[in-house]
This record gives C-alpha cells, structure tokens and sequence, in this order.
C-alpha cells in the first residue's frame, strides 16, 4: 500500500510541474508513468481526475511530436521513432485504462476542474487517446499497435445509459468525432499520404467527421464498409471481404464524406490559375474561398480531396490476386534522375539507384523492400522507375504508399504508369516559369483511352497549351494540348495530351 502511494504522490507531482523542454525527455516520462498508471488499481492512483491531467500531457507532447514529424522523411530517425513508440503506446495505455473506468460506470467523478475541453466523461478522453495513438502512427509510417482497434471499438460502444443524458450527449459527441475520424483515417490508405498531408486532412475530418453514417449491418450490405467491433481491425471494405455473419457488425457509410470532399474539390476548380501559383494567395483561398484548412497549397489539396473521394465512395478493387516472389530489381529514384538516366547522363553506380527487392506483383503494380540505414528521401508521389535487368527497360511508377514497420527496411507500393518512357523539356504558356522543366513523355496504356501522357512535377501544368522538346537526333520541338490531369500528387502529375500543331 505505501508503494501505492508513493506512486500516485509521484505521479501527481510530475503532472503538475511544466513538461520537460527536450521532446525525448517528456516521451520517456509519459511511458514511464503510464504503465505505472495502467497497472494501478483504481482504488489505489486512477480517477478520472488524474486521467484528465494525464491526457492534456500526451496531448501536448502530440503537438510537439506532430511538428517534428511534419519534416521528416521515411524510415524516421531512430530518436524520432523511439520517442514517437513511446507516446504512441502510452496513448492506448491511457484509452484502456479509460475503457477501464467507463466500463465501471465511475460517472459520478467526470466534472474535472477545467471542463472548458468538454473532454470530461472517460470515453471521451480515451478516444482523444485512440485518435492520438491513430494519427501518430499514420504519419510515421507505422501500423497501429496491437489492440489498438479492439480498444477504439470498445470506448465507441461506450459504457450504456448516464442519468443526466442531454448533458453527457453533449459530453460524448468529441468521443464521437474522434472514432469517426480514425475509420475515415484508416479507409483512405494513410501510408499513400505525407505526414503534412495527413495533418491537414485530420483537421478537415475535425470539421465533417461527424457525417459519417455507422448504423446496423442488415442481411443486404451492399457497399461501404463493416466493422466488427469484437476485432482488433480497422473498417474493412464490404467488396473486398463479406461481413463476418455476427450480431454487433455495422455498416460504415463513407460518401457524405466524399460528397464533402468533391465540394471542397470543386471550390479550388474555380479559383483562378495565377493564385494557384501564388503562395499567399492559395492560402488565401484555401481558407476563405474554400473553408478548408491551412498548411497545403491548392494544388497539394486538390490531389488529398481527389484521393480522399474516391476511396470514400468506393474501395478500390484489386483486379488480380497478387503475386508473390522475391525478385531483386534496380530501382532509380526521382523524377530528375529518372531523366538524367534515360538521357544517358546516369551510371548503375549513381546514388540515386539502388538494389531493392520486389517482393509481390500486381497486374498494375509492385510492393518493393530495401534495406535503409539512413532517412532516405522517399515521399508518397514521387516518381521512381524500376528494372529487372540491364536487358529490359525501366518501368516508370508512381509510389502510392510507404510503410516503415521495420527501422532498417522500408517497403513502397509502386503504381505502375508506363512501360518506358521519353525525356523531354516543357513549359506551360503563361505559367510564371519561363525555364523549360523536365518531364517524361509516356506510351499509352490500357485505360488511357489512346492518348499520350506526361509525367511532370508537381505544380507543372498551369494551363492546357504547352510546348515540349525531345532532344537527340533529329530534335523535335511540339506544341500539346492538355486533355485531362489523370493523377495529381505533392510530388508529381501524370495528365493526358494530344497534339496540338504548330501553325506554320
């Protein structure tokens, strides 16, 4: 017993002194206490009064940790996935211990001091945890850790009836928010996003999650998503699995979101080109124009809102069974050094190539593994092209997600756009670049309703008339006509064009 109380003084101590000033400091702190807290009986340390204090300290350190994420680059630094691990795991520790107190019914102690949060009943404080311990992951390129969803799932069917009902639907409705916004999170493909991209779409669903529509699974589903609550697994999409046949199963209803999102979509349409390239403006219009939130360009929003509207709507069908194989492969990374190579101006020595290993296929695609030593310079829509040997071409691919479970190891979902590919320079008329900018000009695919593409940087097409060069011999100088942009990412735009004939 004295133990007990020598740790509940300490514990109270620490969250009442100011957070430590080192990021990795605090992280060790939280984990520390939070197992102590986790373990403790609630007659001995936990009341919802120190829960209380003990998620405003994770969330603060989520602040911080979210910042430096921002700026980081897969696989993360070893301090940075350490300390990231740690709060990550404190976060469920914390929304098991508030599972905990809800499933007891200890409602009589939920008016903390500061009730400003409206965070103040158990279930709402540890589904601020989950959402912590969701995001967080995400943005480190991590899955979420063991019993991660079977603790949100439980904290989202809550403790049952309060006396006081309007108040604690008052109380419960951030709860709620916040469950919504990790199944939203989770159905989209976190690891196809950069962590500033999620950030930003965490704070659209702050705003529209709560549209999302749960409700019973009846004998019918049809489309959208199910979750099982009686498993340790996020929403899983109805046409990719049939439900299990279980009572408790629901339905998640995704497209009021997507409705959503193709408006704010269409809202950044209509702004004028000449803002999308300024950066004050796209702001600006981002905020205003398009009540939207900070932190991305125009552009860069455009392409999260395309993406986000489509897995919203539909789930994406693998038209074939994967296959897999360990197939070593060189790998060159970057729009620039992809034209660099086919230029003939890069060797198989060259920094920019490495030897991966492809570790399934697809009819439209591969999953790759390699070994990181270092923070590589990998994102989420850039453009890398693979080569099985030196007698095939490169196959030019798109990176549609990165997962880096493993410090050492990184895998990369590749979205295959071209079986080869040409360098060119072009420009945009009326763009305010006056210097010509690398591209890649791509033979059609099946899908491609016949028409040529161009693999471009991102932000490249500002109009729909451009000029391009194909150096070599013969030079050949073309005008094209933009027809449609087909992928748009923070890296790279692969848009459909036709010839457009220079008047004599």
């Amino acid at each position: 017993m004295e133990a007990s109380i020598s740790n509940r003084s300490a514990l109270e101590h620490w969250l009442r002194v100011d957070p430590a000033g080192e990021l990795g400091d605090e992280a060790r702190a939280i984990w520390v206490h939070a197992e102590v807290f986790q373990d403790a009986p609630s007659s001995e340390g936990v009341s919802v009064e120190l829960l209380g204090l003990f998620c405003d300290r994770v969330l603060d350190v989520d602040g911080r940790l979210r910042g430096a994420l921002l700026e980081a680059r897969l696989p993360l630094p070893e301090d940075l996935r350490s300390w990231l691990g740690m709060v990550v795991d404190s976060a469920v520790r914390l929304a098991q211990v508030s599972q905990r107190l809800a499933r007891k019914g200890q409602l009589a102690e939920c008016r903390l001091a500061d009730n400003a949060s409206g965070r103040a009943l158990p279930r709402a404080l540890g589904m601020s945890m989950a959402q912590v311990a969701g995001v967080l992951s995400a943005m480190g390129g991590l899955s979420p850790p063991f019993n991660f969803w079977a603790t949100a799932h439980a904290l989202a069917r809550g403790p049952g009836p309060v006396s006081d009902a309007a108040d604690a639907e008052d109380l419960e409705r951030p709860a709620d928010t916040a469950y919504k916004s990790l199944l939203a999170l989770a159905v989209v493909q976190p690891e196809g996003l950069s962590p500033r991209e999620i950030q930003w779409l965490v704070e659209f669903l702050d705003r529209h999650a709560s549209e999302l529509c749960l409700a019973p699974l009846h004998d019918e589903p049809g489309e959208g998503f199910w979750i099982d609550g009686a498993q340790d697994v996020p929403p899983v999409a109805i046409t990719r699995r049939p439900p299990p046949v279980v009572d408790g199963v629901l339905k998640m209803d995704a497209r009021p979101l997507a409705a959503r999102a193709a408006e704010g979509l269409a809202r950044l349409q209509e702004i004028p080109e000449e803002e999308v390239t300024d950066v004050f403006d796209a702001v600006t219009a981002l905020t205003v124009g398009a009540a939207l939130p900070e932190g991305l360009t125009v552009g860069d929003a455009m392409a999260v809102l395309d993406r986000v509207a489509r897995y919203w709507s539909a789930a994406p069908l693998r038209e074939r069974p994967r296959r897999w194989q360990q197939q070593p492969v060189t790998v060159c990374f970057g729009l620039s050094a992809i034209w660099e190579c086919l230029r003939g101006g890069l060797g198989a020595s060259d920094a920019q190539m490495e030897e991966w290993v492809v570790v399934n296929e697809s009819i439209g695609g591969y999953a790759i593994l390699g070994q990181q030593k270092e923070p590589s310079c990998l994102a989420a829509g850039m453009v890398v092209a693979v080569r099985l040997t030196e007698a095939v071409g490169w196959t030019v691919c798109i990176v549609r997600w990165i997962r880096a479970e493993d410090p050492a190891r990184i895998e990369l979902g590749l979205q295959v756009v071209a079986d080869g590919a040409t360098p060119v320079r072009l420009g945009f008329r009326g763009g305010e670049t006056r210097e010509m900018l690398p591209g890649l000009m791509l033979s059609p695919r099946v899908g491609m309703r016949g028409l040529s593409g161009m693999l471009v940087p991102a932000g490249t097409s500002v109009g729909r008339r451009f000029v391009f060069v194909r150096d070599g011999s013969p030079l050949y100088v073309g005008q094209g006509l933009l027809v449609s942009v087909e992928i748009r990412t923070a890296n790279s735009e692969l848009f459909q064009f036709e010839l457009d004939p220079i008047p004599e």
